[in-house]
């Protein structure tokens, strides 16, 4: 996380979308690793049980570690499941995405 704003300066103006999601259960916990991580102001911030674990765009996606990155295309379908973590990899794949 520690290198996620200087990651997203390089696709500011661009048509993308940050989502943060959780796997705590308790608000507190959540809210403490928030502030720990830099993201505690960000928009779409969420615990997992926000999303009432039944979320459909997440179906069939195992979840086993964290951080886990995925990439939604602009119709809001799950495009990469499992996205490679902040680097030129994952700069690649976002460009893919944004010429869509």
């Amino acid at each position: 996380m520690k290198k996620l704003p200087k990651f997203k300066k390089k696709f500011e103006g661009k048509d993308i979308v940050y989502v943060y999601i959780s796997m705590d259960d308790n608000e507190a916990a959540w809210k403490k690793a928030c502030t720990a991580e830099g993201i505690a102001n960000e928009k779409y911030n969420l615990m997992s049980s926000q999303l009432q674990r039944g979320c459909e765009a997440l179906k069939g996606q195992s979840i086993n570690a964290i951080p886990r990155y995925m990439i939604f295309n602009k119709k809001g379908e799950l495009a990469n499941g499992n996205a490679p973590r902040y680097g030129k990899d994952l700069e690649k794949e976002l460009n893919k995405y944004l010429a869509e």
